[in-house]
């Protein structure tokens, strides 16, 4: 007689798959981490800080008459989640997934609510002092990460109630004070002075809906860098083909069990791609970084 299978606990379910694409990726989840649940996690998984991660953020922007609005959505009301592969290949072949007017207007009614989905207004002055253009398609916000280890309030009090909500959304309370993210980051080993969050560049999104239907909004997918690169946040991803790793709690198989953990190594030609993204080849610091990855690689 054959044994019943055993369901497994959440915390067994709990697991980090990867590298590999988001396509392949996210469908292996029942859910998929927050960067303010991995952020926690990083307080005391050190080995969490060295990952680049695929995240369950959501991403997503419409206009508000001449303001541009970014919704930030969780894990459930992030309608890339609703179908994982026909999301990556709109990533892929649009640069942008679109969410129809129906689904945006329930996110809008959402944000009102508080109802896991939260609202900014990247076209707002308190907002545009902070943002600086990184290229057409994004803008970003730096902050010191000392003065994130000084806690919430002496952070607000610098960077002002916008910015600082923003940073509540995003990472949660791991990210302040003297044992905080901002905190480890300061520490001899990584010796990172400011962190960033990328959002979308807010004249790239009036430029991308001209002419769509009214109240269409454009979504993208999220990650969150490694120590190595100042646990970065990314909101504005398309890089959907790249192989990062995902953290959540994996669904169960017919036998009882969950996905099997992938950890093969990034092939080489995956970590150029990476070293790419960052540097360009006629960037002065390409052939540092990829003689770093040749190194590892053994490579002569």
């Amino acid at each position: 007689m054959s044994k019943m299978p055993t369901a497994l606990t959440l915390e067994q379910r709990t697991q980090t798959l990867g590298p590999d694409s988001f396509e392949v990726l996210m469908p292996q989840f029942e859910k998929v981490h927050l960067i303010s649940q991995l952020q926690s996690e990083r307080l005391t998984d050190e080995q969490l800080r060295n990952q680049w991660l695929y995240t369950g953020d959501g991403s997503v922007s419409g206009l508000k008459g001449d303001n541009v609005i970014f919704y930030w959505t969780d894990f459930p009301n992030n309608p890339l989640m609703k179908d994982p592969k026909t999301s990556a290949e709109a990533l892929r072949r649009q640069r942008n997934f679109f969410v129809e007017p129906t689904y945006a207007k329930d996110l809008e009614a959402k944000a009102q609510s508080k109802d896991g989905v939260v609202a900014f207004n990247l076209s707002s002055p308190s907002l545009q002092r902070h943002l600086q253009k990184f290229d057409d398609e994004s803008s970003y916000i730096v902050v010191s990460t000392a003065k994130l280890a000084e806690g919430r309030e002496a952070f607000k009090q610098e960077y002002g109630e916008e910015v600082t909500a923003l940073f509540d959304r995003v990472h949660g309370n791991a990210i302040y004070g003297e044992n905080g993210i901002g905190a480890l980051l300061l520490r001899p080993e990584w010796k990172k002075e400011t962190t960033r969050i990328y959002v979308p560049n807010p004249e790239n999104i009036k430029m991308i809906l001209k002419g769509k239907e009214k109240g269409t909004m454009v979504a993208r997918a999220s990650r969150l860098d490694d120590f190595d690169f100042r646990s970065d946040v990314y909101l504005v991803d398309r890089g959907v083909d790249d192989h990062w790793r995902v953290r959540g709690v994996v669904k169960e198989t017919a036998e009882g069990g969950t996905q099997k953990e992938l950890s093969q190594p990034m092939p080489y030609d995956e970590a150029l791609k990476v070293v790419r993204v960052y540097a360009p080849e006629n960037s002065p610091l390409f052939p540092a970084l990829k003689g770093m990855v040749d190194t590892i690689y053994r490579i002569k």
